[in-house]
């Protein structure tokens, strides 16, 4: 029954809709939808123009033409209000109209505008017992010459113009009224007239002259009412707003909305708590992952607000240097500067938060940006009209998946820290709500710097694989060192953050706890490339970047990564049964029984021709897997077999204990 139509010309303007898009409404015929919209407004105010693309709109998606009836502009004037919202982009081309149906001398298309200017009756002497005309009578005069131009009276079907169907009727023409005048037969006839134009497939689109809290009864008889007027500023500036005050077939939100220019076209900023009201989320959040308390971690997949001060540009070098980044900065200033990768764009900060808030989202779509910085906040944030509009877009960025860093000095960013999900401190607080984890370190050329991380939603993981022994660490050729240390999140989380002065970002420990434990697939790929370049020095990292694939890619995946590691190490290359251990191993991690199974299965068949290093460490393994499964029998032998090829297996002797 309701069409929502979302292609205006007035970027935005189908954003202020609960549901985005105007209603169109089936009245007369499941193929014919149509709605009634009144535009008002004083001098000045865009009236003109936005009746013209809301009535291009709705008729280019019918597959029919705009028929344009004005008292005040001729069709040049309005083939100039079409370049400014550059139609000609849609293929729409002004004509002048006379009147008659022209259906073969216009090249016309669906979408296209014709003009009709309407020249109302002279006003007259008084004379005895006569009056000058009324606006009464000069609304009647267009109302009636618009009637006589579609012969909606002698039609069952829309009106025609070069062949096409007219999907849309603006009549820009109705004045004031005069004081203490009394429209009622006008808005009678007017009534009729809007039934009968939407019984024939026709949207009427009435513009209507208003002064400043004026009365009017043409919104009572209308679907739709869009409201444009001048309000000042909170800084002493004049700026244009639209409000919709009336929406008979779909929740909106009124407004007042800022009615501006966005690269010299019309377009709309809804208001902030709307910004990222039916837009499509970030595709590629970037994920990451830090400890919060022993096997805790803070597993974030965008949806993130951090404050990071610029006493030390430590979430810079961490945030924006992760892989899977795609980063715009925006810093505050006169004017506002927006920065992405090819994209250069500046806000006047006198145009309000809102044009603020979508120029940074346009910058989103435009750049497929993951992350977004805000330098200099505290410009804005010492006005207070200013404050809780920033509040906002913070929401709103998060909303759509955004890692959004604020960048300032800790003083200026205190204020937002009831939104942040990370607070990045330059000294340890002093009560940590309820809410936050420990303080963690951040290694900064100053020294470790202190954070802490307020979790607003359910975003802590529990992570504590199962402590296998890797066959990759026989990559690093030292056998004392390889039989004896397993690699777990606890290993991870205690190297993540080392306390010493210098460290280059991304860090390995970095790469994999995003590649790990949060799944950030490109930094599993730089870790791999990292890995590669000192494989013998990073064989823990080869085997848990190896364990990472399979738990995010699947074994197929984390088997391939196994044979691209060992084939660059020719060292190992004739250790008997290697590649086949660590594949059996990838099995064992899997979250699958039996895939599990499998893993159990190929790892009893390759104990036969291993040689006794690996025999002792394949059967700890084979006994863990079993202990997990529940045999615990099996798990019992497999241990004492593994102990007695070497006694010195320390996790072989911590399993035999907890078997006990």
């Amino acid at each position: 029954m309701i069409r929502r139509l979302c292609e205006f010309a007035v970027k935005r303007l189908e954003r202020i809709f609960n549901v985005p898009g105007l209603p169109l409404v089936a009245k007369s015929s499941p193929d014919l939808h149509t709605t009634s919209i009144l535009v008002r407004g004083g001098p000045g105010t865009g009236k003109t123009t936005l009746a013209l693309a809301v009535g291009q709109a709705v008729a280019a998606d019918g597959d029919g033409v705009l028929v344009y009836l004005t008292t005040e502009f001729s069709p040049a004037e309005i083939s100039f209000k079409a370049q400014l919202l550059r139609l000609e982009e849609r293929n729409a081309q002004i004509w002048a109209w006379d009147g008659r149906p022209r259906s073969h001398t216009v090249p016309a298309r669906a979408g296209c505008v014709f003009v009709h200017h309407i020249s109302p009756p002279d006003p007259q002497e008084p004379e005895s017992g006569e009056s000058a005309a009324s606006s009464a009578s000069k609304k009647q005069f267009i109302l009636e010459t618009a009637w006589r131009l579609l012969g909606v009276d002698d039609k069952e079907t829309a009106p025609r113009v070069a062949g096409l169907p007219v999907r849309a009727v603006v009549i820009d023409a109705f004045i004031l009224p005069d004081y203490g005048s009394d429209d009622a037969e006008v808005r009678s006839n007017l009534v009729t007239f809007i039934q009968a134009l939407e019984t024939l497939g026709v949207t009427p689109v009435l513009v209507e002259e208003v002064a400043p809290d004026s009365p009017s009864w043409f919104p009572f008889i209308v679907d739709l009412v869009f409201e444009l007027s001048h309000q000042r500023m909170p800084e002493g500036e004049w700026g244009r707003t639209l409000t919709c005050t009336k929406s008979r077939y779909g929740l909106v939100s009124a407004g007042p909305h800022t009615y501006s220019l966005s690269a010299g076209t019309p377009a709309l900023f809804p208001t902030i708590r709307h910004s990222a009201h039916g837009i499509p989320g970030v595709a590629r959040p970037l994920r990451f992952a830090l400890p919060i308390q022993r096997d805790l971690w803070h597993v974030a997949e965008g949806h993130q607000v951090i404050l990071s001060p610029v006493e030390d540009p430590v979430a810079f070098n961490i945030f924006v240097k992760t892989p899977g980044a795609v980063v715009i900065h925006v810093e505050f200033g006169f004017p506002c500067t927006i920065d992405g990768p090819g994209y250069r764009g500046i806000v006047d900060e006198s145009e309000g938060p809102s044009v603020l808030a979508w120029s940074i989202l346009d910058v989103v779509e435009k750049c497929h940006a993951n992350v977004v910085i805000l330098g200099s906040i505290s410009r804005v944030m010492r006005r207070e009209w200013w404050q809780l509009p920033i509040e906002q877009i913070l929401d709103a960025l998060r909303h759509l998946g955004l890692v959004v860093i604020v960048a300032d000095a800790q003083t200026a960013t205190n204020a937002l820290a009831p939104v942040a999900d990370i607070s990045i401190l330059t000294a340890a607080p002093s009560s940590p709500g309820p809410s936050s984890g420990a303080p963690r370190r951040f290694p900064s050329a100053a020294g470790p710097i202190e954070y802490q991380p307020q979790i607003r939603r359910a975003h802590s993981l529990s992570f504590t694989p199962p402590p296998f022994i890797p066959g990759l660490l026989w990559l690093d050729n030292d056998d004392e060192h390889s039989r004896s240390l397993t690699l777990d999140g606890e290993w991870l989380a205690s190297g993540l953050y080392p306390q010493r002065t210098s460290l280059s970002w991304p860090s390995l420990y970095w790469l994999l706890a995003c590649g790990w434990v949060a799944g950030n697939l490109d930094a599993l790929d730089a870790l791999e490339g990292e890995v590669m370049m000192y494989l013998r020095e990073r064989a823990n990292f080869a085997a848990l970047l190896v364990r990472a694939r399979g738990r995010w890619q699947g074994v197929e995946a984390a088997e391939h990564c196994a044979e691209r590691l060992v084939e660059r190490a020719p060292w190992v290359s004739e250790s008997h049964g290697l590649l086949g251990r660590i594949k059996s191993e990838i099995r064992l991690d899997s979250e699958e029984p039996a895939v599990v199974d499998e893993g159990i299965a190929q790892l009893r068949g390759l104990l036969e021709q291993s040689p006794p290093p690996h025999k002792a460490e394949m059967l700890y393994n084979l006994a863990l897997a079993l202990h997990l499964r529940g045999d615990l029998s099996g798990s019992s032998d497999a241990v004492a077999a593994s102990l007695a090829i070497n006694p010195r297996l320390v996790p072989s002797s911590r399993l035999q204990d907890a078997l006990l």
